[in-house]
């Protein structure tokens, strides 16, 4: 009896035994999974990249064009505005054309008279001619035909050219462009007494160019033709160098360059940048957007076991979307993307 009660407390004492354990074990953590986390990456390696010289210039017109009338008289009716859109054969302003044309009228009437004395006199010569072959008249009374006849021609061309000028005159009342543009000036107003040959109105061609002055160190560097980029802030045109200035600007001494666009415009008189291609050079060229910058620049990279590592860097040239920098070495897998939350030691997975 005693011995049955001393092997019931035995298997009691084991159950409670292995209860605890099992409960023990049950309520031990588990180490959780660690989960890699996506990331697109690159190669690091040697590049060939363009080097440039940068310049600030202006946008000014292709053309400035001062339109003026070849004679002086009264404005009668300036039409041309600031701002006024033109083009090839747009009416810009007209003289007072009356005394002009008084003039013209004048020189008419003595033309069509020395066109009458031309016709009567060539008739009179052939009929005396015929005269004088017969023996009617003499050879003098012929010479004198001739010399009528001669006479006459000689004036008919003299009122012949002044018809004309006075016709030319008339015309040049009327001031048109020749060009397709816009009127950036307007010097007088209608009614306004103007002098032959002084300027009116002013219109820019719709045609641009950036002009820009570049340093005598540089201007060896360049040739006419040469592709350049000009820009600003909102836009960004391929262009060409058009002129080089044979003789630099004594104040400021550069060389004055002008250059064309192709593409677009930017607004006459804003500013940009010109950017000239030079020299190539080599280096690591990373995407800008690769480039982390807390207490200095760095970039994240795959190394041992798909783990990040911090790499700081230098950069040495900005190349529009890219980076020349050192601190890495050919071969490191650079991230390029997906490193926002990333911190060094995760562990990543590349899915590119």
């Amino acid at each position: 009896m005693q011995n049955k009660c001393k092997s019931k407390l035995i298997m009691v004492v084991f159950m409670v035994f292995l209860v605890s354990l099992i409960g023990t074990a049950c309520g031990k953590p588990s180490k959780p999974v660690v989960e890699a986390k996506p990331v697109n990456v690159m190669e690091a390696e040697q590049s060939v990249y363009q080097n440039e010289i940068v310049y600030f210039g202006a946008i000014e017109p292709e053309k400035l064009k001062k339109y003026s009338f070849q004679n002086g008289g009264k404005i009668e009716n300036m039409v041309a505005f600031l701002g006024m859109e033109v083009k090839n054969g747009t009416l810009l302003a007209t003289l007072d054309s009356e005394n002009y044309g008084i003039s013209q009228a004048a020189a008419k009437a003595t033309y069509e008279s020395a066109k009458s004395a031309v016709s009567y006199a060539e008739n009179n010569f052939e009929n005396m001619k015929k005269l004088y072959d017969e023996g009617a008249i003499s050879k003098d009374d012929l010479d004198r035909s001739l010399q009528a006849k001669n006479g006459a021609v000689s004036n008919f061309a003299s009122a012949a050219a002044a018809y004309d000028n006075a016709n030319i005159t008339v015309e040049n009342t009327i001031l048109k462009a020749d060009i397709d543009g816009i009127v950036a000036d307007v010097l007088f107003e209608s009614g306004e007494m103007v002098g032959a040959g002084t300027p009116v109105v002013v219109v820019s061609s719709k045609e641009q160019k950036a002009v820009i002055g570049v340093a005598i160190d540089d201007v060896n560097k360049i040739k006419e033709g040469e592709a350049v980029t000009v820009s600003s802030d909102e836009k960004e045109l391929a262009g060409s160098i058009k002129n080089i200035g044979k003789l630099p600007d004594m104040a400021t001494r550069t060389y004055p360059v002008e250059i064309t666009m192709r593409g677009g415009t930017f607004t006459v008189g804003s500013f940009v940048n010109v950017k000239i291609p030079s020299s190539t050079g080599t280096g690591i060229l990373l995407p800008i957007t690769a480039l982390m910058d807390h207490n200095g620049s760095y970039v994240y990279t795959v190394g041992h076991r798909g783990k990040v590592e911090k790499k700081s860097v230098e950069v040495q040239e900005i190349k529009k979307t890219s980076v020349v920098v050192t601190g890495i070495s050919v071969g490191e897998k650079v991230i390029v993307s997906g490193m926002k939350t990333l911190e060094s030691g995760d562990l990543v997975k590349i899915v590119n």
